[in-house]
């Protein structure tokens, strides 16, 4: 059995207030019809039993065409099992014309009463009822819902797909959404059983267009599910979203049809699966159209960060105050209360880990530490997560960094020339278990361990080769890195002098290119469209295409400056051939930043360099490639800068 229970990105800009509202009110209404619902039920029940005795003891009388479909079949049918009981129980109708007529009409009084108390329960007052629509129904059955894991279900799957398409879309627009969403999917349940007697209610349509626009939206987010499978196998797993909620659907659709065939006319067995089919398709199709039209960018974006407030730091200053009042320990709660409950709150993280220091707290504020040396790499702010990493280090040295996250410093402690301190950040990495490193920061720690001379470099590339998800020519290129580090290679001490016949090491050129060979490029322009899981989706001379992630050897990327015609530009090239390999043609996939923006690709509210940024990132961890000219500059922190594309690809590709 399968359970969402979350997924890999957590953060929205703002509370989602229609989704919890949406939640409450389900609630409420819920919890409000409850005791309404048991009364009508047991008043309904009591009263279907008194007719049901009075026409077994009197089975020679017509049945009423509503309790005959309550009972499962038509009044014929009924009738028809009826008076073989007449038969062979010798109950015959009464002489008496006049007390025949009596007695069914008693019979009709009692059925009228219990229909009537039947039409009571709320689920039927306020659900839709294809045969007998009312026009409110089509909103009040999407508050109503039949128990508590109807109800439970409905709002936990909202609670996972709500708030992240409410901050996309904005709150007015996904409220709108949630509704006509529910109604389209009621209308389309009604117009396929327009004779259903049973009410349809539940938020259950309504939830499958959020889930159909999720779909489309967020198309390659992950969702954590819980399995389990009797009482022995259990764990988690992540899946794309595009993979599980399209497996969903189509589940719902064969259901659907499944239920058609097994009980016509039953609008389900219980379950409103067309609902659920139909509203899943409005909501895709939606999503589609904002997609298509560019609705987020154009309009809601700009009107939701005119909106957002910037961060609230009184907190802070509230802490300080009371700390040098004396009491640290409380100033330190409220200052961890404001990470805890704000974790985009950069001041205050750097205030706690201060104070933590301070007053000899340090272990108690580590985590918010690691946080924000995360904050800042990610924000171009490599000086502070330095800085907070050395600090850690030194206070805290039990705590380390995550593989991602000690490659990184280390990678940023390199480029502001700190060698020595770039090895101790990666000795976390060369002491964890290989298999639980990733293999894009294993690659990575592994070429810069190579590239300082590192001793445990060696052991990091056996890792990596051993490590079943780094492809091949990484492998081959880290492999031949460790033999040529000898004395010669080996970056000097500070005050050490270089051995006779040696250089000093470049340290922003990782890969050496096989000198013997001038490459020549065979370059193919294109415009990036979308990321999937498999691979990253191009335009190429008007039709898509996809590039797989394990295509790309090498991921070069630099800036070109511009002429007095052109402005500068970001080059970047996919590699499908290695520059430091003997092929002589080389095969590269070229994208220039002009040509698109990378913000809707990453799904980025951001500037479209952070977003630029972001995106090579993502390449990078994917396919594992080679980093060109080196790890920072490919990733834009900052760009290698170049007078002109040949100058670059004579340089960094190797081109005669």
């Amino acid at each position: 059995m399968l359970i969402p229970i979350g997924h890999e990105d957590t953060s929205v800009r703002r509370l989602p207030w229609v989704t919890f509202g949406i939640m409450i009110l389900c609630l409420l209404v819920f919890l409000l019809t409850l005791p309404a619902t048991k009364d009508s039920q047991k008043e309904a029940a009591l009263k279907l039993q008194k007719a049901a005795q009075y026409w077994l003891a009197h089975p020679y009388l017509k049945l009423d065409d509503r309790l005959a479909k309550l009972l499962g079949s038509g009044r014929e049918e009924v009738d028809e099992a009826m008076r073989e009981v007449v038969k062979q129980f010798g109950q015959k109708p009464p002489r008496d014309p006049s007390v025949l007529r009596e007695q069914q009409a008693q019979l009709q009084s009692y059925i009228n009463q219990a229909f009537e108390a039947l039409e009571q329960i709320p689920a039927r007052k306020l659900g839709l009822i294809p045969a007998h629509m009312k026009a409110y129904a089509l909103i009040t059955h999407m508050f109503m819902h039949g128990g508590w894991l109807h109800l439970l279900g409905n709002m936990f799957i909202l609670f996972l797909t709500g708030p992240f398409l409410e901050d996309a879309w904005g709150r007015p627009l996904f409220a709108s959404f949630y509704l006509v969403a529910g109604v389209f999917a009621a209308l389309m349940y009604v117009a396929r059983y327009p004779h259903l007697t049973g009410p349809l209610i539940g938020a259950s349509g309504a939830i499958a267009g959020v889930m159909g626009a999720f779909l489309i939206r967020f198309w390659n987010r992950k969702i954590r599910f819980f399995y389990w499978i009797g009482f022995i196998f259990h764990g988690t797993f992540l899946a794309p979203a595009w993979l599980m909620l399209g497996l969903w659907l189509a589940r719902e659709f064969l259901f659907a049809q499944a239920m058609d065939v097994v009980a016509p006319g039953s609008g389900g067995g219980g379950v409103a699966h067309w609902a659920h089919v139909w509203g899943f398709a409005f909501g895709a199709v939606i999503a589609v159209g904002m997609r298509k039209f560019d609705i987020e960018k154009r309009y809601i974006h700009p009107a939701i960060e005119s909106k957002i407030t910037v961060i609230d730091n009184t907190s802070i200053d509230e802490a300080m105050e009371i700390y040098r009042g004396g009491d640290s320990a409380r100033a330190l709660e409220l200052l961890r209360n404001e990470v805890t409950r704000n974790r985009d709150n950069v001041d205050a993280a750097l205030a706690y880990w201060n104070m933590a220091c301070q007053a000899g707290a340090a272990a108690e504020a580590a985590p918010a530490a690691v946080q924000l040396i995360r904050h800042s790499l990610r924000s171009d702010n490599p000086d502070l997560a330095i800085a907070v990493w050395s600090e850690l280090s030194q206070r805290v040295p039990e705590r380390p960094l995550d593989a991602t996250t000690a490659v990184a410093v280390a990678e940023a402690l390199m480029t502001a020339g700190r060698d020595e301190e770039a090895g101790q950040a990666l000795a976390p990495v060369a002491a964890a278990n290989p298999a639980t490193v990733p293999p894009g920061p294993l690659v990575r720690a592994a070429r810069l361990a190579t590239e300082l001379g590192i001793p445990f470099a060696a052991a990091l590339v056996d890792a990596a080769a051993a490590h079943p998800d780094v492809p091949s020519d990484a492998v081959t290129e880290l492999q031949r890195a460790v033999p040529q580090q000898s004395a010669a290679a080996v970056p000097a001490a500070a005050g050490d002098s270089v051995e006779a016949g040696g250089e000093p090491p470049d340290e922003q050129q990782p890969i050496e290119l096989a000198a013997a060979v001038h490459h020549t490029l065979k370059v193919m322009e294109a415009v990036p469209v979308r990321l999937e899981a498999t691979g990253l989706v191009l335009n190429v001379g008007g039709g898509e295409r996809l590039l797989r992630h394990e295509q790309v050897l090498a991921l070069a990327t630099v800036g070109v400056k511009g002429t007095d015609q052109e402005r500068p530009f970001v080059v970047i090239d996919l590699l499908l051939d290695s520059p430091w390999s003997e092929t002589v043609a080389l095969r590269v996939v070229r994208v220039r930043s002009t040509s698109f923006d990378p913000r809707p690709i990453v799904n980025s509210e951001g500037s479209p360099v952070e977003a630029l940024r972001q995106l090579l990132s993502v390449l990078l961890k994917a396919t594992g490639a080679v980093p060109l000219p080196d790890p920072e500059a490919v990733r834009g922190r900052p760009f290698a800068m170049f007078d002109s594309l040949e100058e670059y690809e004579s340089q960094v590709l190797g081109t005669g």
